[in-house]
């Protein structure tokens, strides 16, 4: 756990130099540790073991074909086995560096405080849930930076990632097709009524929603098996409480300020909502947590944005403390992730 905690202090002392949109050499060097922890890693992860089996496997492109998901995943395997004869740690390293890349120019982008989005962005779970699902994770960031090409009304190029990231992982149809509608609807807004709403029905209605969902794709019906084993333990409902909570002071009782501040907070404020949903029905199936990511992963963003209007008595004292459970998250999400403590290296697996 040592080395966490010491990672953990070197991006935390390293974002109090990071600028607004300006690059500097402390960007560059706080995104080459979070892309170096990341991508140095081995066998870290629920996932990890099985993917490298998978990957040493493929001899074809048959092998490629023949998957049921994820073609475009596959095919860079294929390419980086067979035909260059890397080993799956540099495909590990190689998705880690695009990951974690475009989520940090997203945030650079997209928020006035991106060394705090950085630092949300690792100590709210998102960092140690691309060790896990190191798949959906770049499958969810390459929608993300799809995304802001949407933004700026840059169609070709939103579809081309949209696209891209698709074909890692198809559960990304979900938040490229939401992200799409939310934008387009500027004016709409969710209303915190609805998201509640939303999630009784779906919880009253879970069995029916889930196993109809799952069974008319045919990719996904393994899920049904066994269902007892996908539901969310104590650190999921928590997970579901804390962010319920969130949802409420920031995005419901200061929503106007968010807005005012920076207009972009209420299309954030938007896909959020629908991350809430995912997210709290995640107590029955945690399965639903992996799809909420992809909206939660603009909390960080919104988070920020409350930080630089909300006016604090005791700013320091208070922001000391938001630091602190900043870092508690960070140590309960690390230990919460399947198989992320301790931490592996290749540099030392031979010693």
């Amino acid at each position: 756990m040592a080395i966490y905690i010491i990672f953990y202090i070197l991006v935390f002392l390293l974002s109090f130099r990071i600028k607004e949109k300006k690059w500097n050499i402390f960007d560059i060097i706080l995104l080459s540790l979070i892309i170096l922890f990341s991508g140095l890693r081995y066998g870290i992860g629920t996932d990890y073991k099985g993917y490298e089996g998978y990957y040493n496997s493929i001899t074809s492109i048959n092998d490629v074909l023949l998957n049921r998901t994820g073609t475009g995943y596959y095919l860079i395997a294929y390419i980086l086995r067979v035909k260059l004869h890397l080993p799956f740690s540099f495909y590990i390293f190689l998705i880690s560096f695009v990951t974690n890349l475009l989520v940090y120019k997203y945030f650079k982008n997209n928020s006035t405080r991106p060394a705090q989005c950085i630092l949300m962005y690792i100590s709210l779970g998102f960092y140690a849930f691309t060790f896990n699902a190191f798949r959906q994770s770049l499958s969810m960031i390459i929608v993300l930076y799809g995304f802001s090409f949407l933004q700026k009304n840059k169609i070709f190029q939103c579809i081309l990632l949209y696209a891209l990231g698709i074909s890692f992982h198809t559960i990304s149809l979900i938040p490229a097709a939401i992200f799409t509608i939310l934008f387009c609807l500027k004016n709409f807004k969710i209303n915190f009524k609805v998201v509640i709403l939303s999630i009784i029905i779906i919880l009253i209605f879970y069995d029916m929603f889930y196993f109809k969902i799952l069974n008319f794709n045919s990719n996904y019906k393994l899920y049904t098996i066994n269902s007892e084993q996908y539901i969310g333990g104590f650190g999921t409902f928590i997970n579901a409480i804390m962010y319920l909570f969130l949802y409420l002071i920031i995005n419901v009782l200061n929503y106007k300020k968010l807005v005012a501040y920076d207009p972009k907070n209420h299309l954030f404020s938007n896909i959020m909502s629908i991350g809430i949903i995912f997210n709290t029905i995640s107590v029955k199936n945690w399965l639903f947590s992996r799809v909420a990511m992809s909206f939660l992963i603009f909390t960080p963003i919104i988070l920020s944005s409350y930080y630089e209007f909300k006016e604090f008595r005791y700013k320091k004292m208070e922001s000391l403390l938001c630091y602190i459970m900043l870092f508690i998250y960070f140590i309960v999400n690390a230990l919460n992730f399947n198989d992320v403590v301790p931490y592996q290296s290749i540099l030392y697996l031979n010693y």
